[in-house]
């Protein structure tokens, strides 16, 4: 008996016309999908709505349509997810940042558009009308650089004395028995007679 040979027909992923695209765009972004059928196409607000929540309901049921809608809620939750590297950017910023550059040759506070942005961002109190600034700690963004690269390091660091976990494991151990012995100590005097 022959076998059948069945065809393959490979299909190409179906690219959204503009007006697709306009709809993706603004279901992605939280519009409802009503508002954003009547967005791409403005003639429908002529027609009945019944009739345009049906369209819009199946548009959003095409698959290169929710593919699309897909991709781009992707991309704005990438987008609005501070990367490591933008972190460790905004910290390095933070740890670099100069007071100095707040203030103009003469000593007198710079306006915020003239502040460059790397000592901007650096900035938590700002009042032009008493002429002073403050930046965030510096050293609490140094810590949390190092404390970053320990992690990557596969060290785990404790907040404020910079030993690892190893280190404070052992030096817990070494005080409990130290603890132990000279509670045994102690017991041991007691029962000693006078």
């Amino acid at each position: 008996m022959a076998e059948k040979r069945v065809r393959i027909r490979r299909v190409k992923p179906l690219k959204t016309t503009p007006q697709e695209e306009v709809f993706c765009v603004a279901v992605a972004t939280g519009v409802k999908q009503l508002e954003a059928y009547f967005k791409a196409y403005p003639k429908a607000l002529k027609w009945k709505s019944s009739t345009v929540s049906v369209k819009a309901c199946e548009m959003f049921r095409r698959p290169h349509i929710a593919a699309r809608i897909n991709e781009l809620r992707d991309k704005i939750a990438d987008d609005a997810i501070m990367s490591r590297q933008e972190a460790l950017l905004t910290m390095s910023a933070i740890g670099r940042a100069d007071l100095r550059n707040v203030f103009d040759e003469k000593g007198v506070l710079k306006s915020p558009g003239d502040i460059d942005d790397k000592t901007a961002i650096a900035l938590i109190e700002y009042n032009s009308k008493d002429q002073k600034a403050k930046l965030i700690s510096k050293i609490d963004a140094i810590k949390e650089i190092i404390r970053h690269h320990d992690l990557a390091e596969g060290r785990t660091t404790i907040p404020g004395d910079g030993a690892t976990i190893e280190d404070q494991t052992n030096a817990l151990d070494w005080a409990r028995r130290i603890a132990f012995v000279l509670r045994q100590g102690g017991e041991q005097k007691k029962k000693l007679p006078a």
